[in-house]
């Protein structure tokens, strides 16, 4: 990328390589704003004309997240100040936490405590949503075997089980036990448990690593009832209008990121995200996802995300350019008209729909399968924005398509293997399937 633009304050985000970050930095392109990258590891969009790639060390690289403060605080003494984007919870918590020592370097939506746990910690973002008369799951909080005895007959099977707060434990102003419910199940980001049995299997191996968890009953419905309602609150506490994303795949299938969605009419999801964000005082751009119940058809929040979401790039696509917006009212004082266009186009992640057909074409029983035609022929109703693909970064492109193709072909094969003798092939080597007859 060519020298600085001397003309506005520049713009620094992290991580540059997921979805939300690079949809950051696609936002902010083509507004004479120089962009920095930071990213924990050496990442393929590096070969992006975009912005200028940096390497910094992981929020979880160190027990409390210092080492990643100070690589900011250095980095803002040298080139703030800046407008810093973080599309990370666990790096949104620490900068929150430490804005005493980051406010003079950086513009950025600081949030208050009760913000910072209203938008982390699901069990108080439950009896918030109570409180403002929204509907939620019915859950329970459990941290140890004792508190399963709270189950009673008004839940029905199956249960899910997920984490409190998504990616760490909040231990007062630090962080700890970074991915450790994911530690456990690899990728899953909430297991389920159709029986009592199942269910203490699962919590037999969360309770001793000091993990919150709740358990719920999961909403009735596949994912394309699952709806996230995209927003922007201000500096002066004004909410602008919003951008509904639907999703019609995720990856993983069950809990999972979307790899394809469309943008909706909010309905009531646009007056149950004021009262919500209004209740916790949050501010900045942010995302709650809903899931509408199949049986009783209400509008059930599952959780609120306090940064970008992994779309944020449809948002823009469909008329609401929240980073930019952001940018102009914490650094300029300035604001940016915001028109929500519902039904223009699909947003489209390559590389996690390639994941899902791979997984998932060859059970025609199973309520996620989907054929090859099937997969071609979603993309040809309406215009599709790629996540990462755009004319502009041929050679990121290319690497990326690359990738994809190569992940899609083992996952793949991995998955013919399995189907045909009943034999899981993992990096781990090969081992029988549980549920292979």
């Amino acid at each position: 990328m060519s020298a600085p633009a001397k003309t506005r304050v520049p713009a620094l985000v992290y991580p540059s390589e997921t979805g939300s970050g690079f949809g950051i930095i696609r936002c902010l392109d083509g507004q004479d704003i120089f962009i920095t990258g930071l990213n924990g590891r050496k990442a393929f969009t590096r070969f992006s004309r975009r912005f200028k790639s940096l390497l910094c060390p992981s929020p979880e690289s160190d027990g409390d997240g210092e080492t990643f403060i100070e690589f900011l605080l250095r980095w803002g003494e040298k080139n703030g100040p800046a407008a810093l984007f973080i599309a990370d919870d666990l790096a949104s918590f620490l900068v929150s936490k430490n804005q005493a020592r980051l406010k003079k370097f950086f513009y950025y939506p600081y949030q208050s405590d009760k913000a910072v746990l209203g938008g982390l910690d699901k069990w108080m973002m439950y009896e918030t949503a109570r409180q403002c008369a929204i509907p939620v799951p019915e859950s329970i909080l459990a941290r140890k075997p004792e508190d399963l005895s709270q189950l009673g007959p008004e839940f029905h099977w199956p249960l899910v089980i997920k984490p409190v707060v998504s990616r760490f434990v909040i231990d007062g102003d630090s962080a700890t036990n970074a991915y450790a419910f994911r530690k456990i199940f690899g990728y899953a980001r909430a297991v389920r448990a159709s029986n009592r049995a199942e269910l203490e299997r699962l919590t037999a191996k969360i309770f001793p690593e000091s993990i919150e968890i709740l358990i719920q009953e999961e909403v009735p419905g596949n994912c394309d009832r699952l709806y996230t309602y995209n927003f922007y609150v201000n500096k002066k506490n004004e909410i602008s209008p919003g951008s509904c994303h639907r999703k019609i795949r995720q990856v993983p299938a069950d809990f999972g990121i979307t790899s394809v969605g469309d943008c909706v009419e909010a309905g009531v999801m646009e007056n149950y995200t004021r009262d919500f964000v209004r209740a916790i005082d949050f501010h900045g751009m942010g995302s709650i996802e809903f899931k509408k119940d199949a049986v009783t058809g209400e509008y059930k929040l599952i959780e609120i995300n306090p940064r970008p979401p992994h779309s944020i790039l449809h948002a823009t696509s469909s008329g609401c350019n929240f980073i930019l917006a952001q940018y102009l009212d914490l650094v300029e004082g300035r604001a940016l008209a915001l028109t929500p266009k519902p039904g223009r186009e699909l947003w489209f992640h390559l590389e996690g729909d390639l994941q899902y057909l791979a997984s998932n074409c060859w059970d025609k029983k199973s309520p996620y399968y989907v054929s090859f035609f099937q997969w071609f022929g979603i993309f040809t109703g309406k215009p599709v924005v790629e996540a990462f693909l755009s004319r502009r970064d041929w050679l990121m492109n290319a690497v990326y398509v690359w990738r994809s193709l190569s992940r899609f072909l083992r996952k793949f094969v991995q998955n013919l293997i399995l189907h045909w003798t009943g034999f899981k092939v993992s990096h781990k080597g090969m081992q029988k399937a549980k549920n292979a007859s």
